[in-house]
Parts: C-alpha cells; sequence; structure tokens
C-alpha cells in the first residue's frame, strides 16, 4: 500500500482561467467589455449598446461582460483572448472599488463596503487607494496591448467615480461621457439602465468608431 503527499482534495476539473467568450469571426470582431450594465441587464438583447454598435458596424460581437465584475477581471479576460489586428474594443468600466478573487469554487467580487467577504480578511486587497491603483495599471497594460496588436480601444465610464475619471483624462483610448445626474431610464428591475439610456451610450460610442 502506498502512502504519502496526495493532492486528491484539490478538484483537478476546476477552470480557474476560463474565457466567458470567444471571438467569432476570422475577420474583424467587435468585442464588448464590462459587467452588468454592458452585459445588458434589465433590457432586451437586442437593445444593448453592444449590439446596436455591433448591428450598426456589421461586425460580429463577443461579449466579455459578467454581472458585478471588476476592472482587473475585464483587463484580464481581455489580455487572454483573441484579440487580432483590427478588432475594437469597447470597455465600459465599472467602478474601481471592486477585487476580484476565487472563493468556494468561483469568482467571487467584493467591494470595500464588504471587505469581509474576502477570503484573506484583509482591508488591504480592497482598500480605496490598492483598488485606484490595480485598476489604473489594468486599463494601461491593456492600452499598451491594443496598442502593439493594432486593435482599437475605446474605454468609457460607467459608473466610475470622477477620481478614477480624472487620473485616465490623458489616455489616449479613453474618452469622457456627457455628464448625467441619473439614467435616461430604468430596466425592468428598475436598477440597471433601460433601452432609452442604452441608445445614449450607443450615440456616443458611434462618433469614436
Amino acid at each position: 500500500m502506498k502512502s504519502g503527499l496526495t493532492l486528491d482534495h484539490w478538484n483537478n476539473q476546476t477552470d480557474y482561467t476560463k474565457l466567458v467568450d470567444t471571438r467569432k469571426s476570422h475577420n474583424q470582431n467587435l468585442w464588448i467589455i464590462g459587467c452588468s450594465i454592458s452585459h445588458g441587464y434589465g433590457v432586451d438583447p437586442d437593445q444593448r449598446y453592444g449590439q446596436l454598435l455591433a448591428d450598426s458596424l456589421q461586425l460580429p460581437v463577443s461579449w466579455l461582460t459578467l454581472p458585478g465584475s471588476s476592472i482587473e477581471w475585464a483587463a484580464d479576460q481581455i489580455l487572454r483572448s483573441d484579440m487580432q489586428k483590427n478588432d475594437i474594443l469597447v470597455w465600459g468600466l465599472t467602478g474601481e472599488y471592486r477585487a476580484t478573487e476565487w472563493q468556494d469554487g468561483q469568482i467571487k467580487h467584493i467591494h470595500t463596503h464588504d471587505f469581509e467577504a474576502s477570503e484573506t480578511g484583509s482591508l488591504a486587497i480592497v482598500s480605496e487607494e490598492n483598488r485606484m491603483y490595480k485598476a489604473l495599471l489594468a486599463i494601461n497594460q491593456v492600452e499598451n496591448f491594443c496598442n502593439k496588436i493594432g486593435a482599437q480601444l475605446i474605454v468609457f465610464p460607467i459608473i466610475s467615480t470622477e477620481s478614477i475619471r480624472l487620473h485616465l483624462s490623458k489616455n489616449k483610448s479613453y474618452f469622457e461621457t456627457p455628464y448625467q445626474v441619473s439614467y435616461c431610464d430604468y430596466g425592468s428591475d428598475g436598477i440597471h439602465p433601460g433601452a432609452l439610456q442604452h441608445q445614449e451610450y450607443y450615440n456616443f460610442l458611434r462618433q469614436y468608431i
């Protein structure tokens, strides 16, 4: 009978590096990146700003979106996806004070107000300055990557704070949206933006593509 170290308690089938979508064409591809708003919570699939862009540009579209996700999660999805020259990436920035970790067999997104849910229990992972640092690193890494491969990157704020907007104001890939007190309308859940607001996002983004 053999004895010694065993790692049977680890699930070798766990996919820590799963990509939520893949490119849809060998030719030019549109990529939509972000959290629940970019994902289209509260509206029909064909009402999402990303789908409106895809229809207008007549391009296949891939969705690197996940409700509740962080900026660093989105950056990782971009950097490990099959991005190619002339692709168009539209990244709707979520709040920078979200952190990503692995917990209980799945990705866990945590915020500054619920840091105790972190597996580490450490405030450091979600401290405001650390979150800003991580977010800015991630965005600039993606911008550098897109510049090198010849893909067009459009970054715009959806629920980002004024602070990160100021930090990004000189980035060539960053485009500041007009100031709004609230969404034009709300979706079926009464929380996320509705079809009119997605149309406004589309109108804003289309001029830069």
